[in-house]
């Protein structure tokens, strides 16, 4: 049905997506509102300048799939796996990303704006130049992930992993950011300060 969709239409609304199975689809420029895909495996297909409205992946694979310059709107990513998906230069506003891997990841010069990370796993993605705001975030693993030029104000790391993670030479990212005293002490030590 997707492939069908992908060939015939621009636009998906009100459907449920479940047990699809696709590789390399090319779903460019498509419009996706209030769609549910369930327990699909999508993979190394083509989201560019794809706008999601009120959708939700839950229990999927998106792994290797592109979705740059994509827009997102109410959406969820839930329990679904994409790793090393593209999402340079996409928009996220109110979108949950929840019980997820988004391992080696890229959302490069993304925005979010009143999203929620939620017990994901992150591990090298890469955040550079990406601009958020009310953003929060729950248990997520940022190990060893790039927020490169990526301001922190207003983010509550505390519970969450950030070892590792690459920033620039200023550390400005750090600014305004929560944090439990283990990290600040990484972070101390980061900005050449000696904790005794």
């Amino acid at each position: 049905m997707l492939k069908d969709i992908a060939r015939d239409e621009l636009c998906a609304d009100d459907i449920v997506f479940e047990n699809e199975c696709e590789t390399c689809l090319d779903l460019s420029k498509m419009k996706f509102s209030s769609v549910r895909f369930f327990k699909c495996r999508l993979i190394r297909c083509d989201f560019s300048s794809s706008r999601f409205t009120n959708v939700s992946f839950e229990n999927c694979d998106l792994s290797n799939s592109t979705f740059p310059a994509s827009f997102w709107t109410g959406s969820k990513i839930i329990s679904s796996k994409s790793i090393g998906c593209n999402f340079q230069k996409s928009i996220f506003r109110n979108t949950l990303f929840s019980e997820s891997a988004f391992t080696y990841s890229n959302f490069a010069l993304t925005s979010f704006t009143g999203c929620t990370l939620r017990e994901s796993s992150f591990k090298e993605a890469v955040f550079s130049e990406v601009r958020q705001k009310n953003t929060t975030v729950i248990k997520a693993d940022f190990t060893c992930a790039d927020f490169f030029k990526t301001s922190l104000l207003g983010m509550d790391l505390s519970d969450s992993l950030i070892e590792g993670i690459t920033v620039s030479e200023s550390r400005f990212e750090f600014r305004g950011a929560s944090m439990n005293p283990f990290q600040a002490v990484d972070v101390a030590k980061m900005l050449g300060i000696t904790v005794v």
